[in-house]
């Protein structure tokens, strides 16, 4: 299956591999991805470009598992683009954890 190749990209590899697979992830939208993406954003918030992929892609999967880490990125993320995607992101998810956490 592409996502299953596509996570293996993401968690073997650094730099455009990575980013590459990070938003096809997003692309594809399936919550298969939401796991691993927040596992690979938790390891990654130190690179602000990286995290902000990560964070849009979750936000383009809309799975509300995901809403948690996103308020943590919105509310303590040091990078402007990261907070800024967060924002996106939680209003692309549907659902009422998400307006509550909003």
């Amino acid at each position: 299956m592409i996502v299953t190749a596509l996570i293996n990209e993401m968690e073997n590899n650094t730099g455009a591999a990575k980013q590459a697979a990070v938003n096809a992830l997003g692309r594809i939208q399936l919550k298969t991805a939401t796991e691993p993406l927040m596992k690979q954003l938790k390891l990654w918030l130190t690179i602000p470009l990286l995290a902000a992929d990560i964070v849009r892609a979750l936000g383009d999967i809309g799975d509300n598992r995901a809403v948690d880490i996103l308020v943590i990125m919105l509310e303590k993320h040091g990078s402007e683009a990261v907070r800024s995607q967060a924002a996106t992101a939680l209003g692309k998810i549907r659902g009422d954890k998400r307006l509550a956490a909003l």
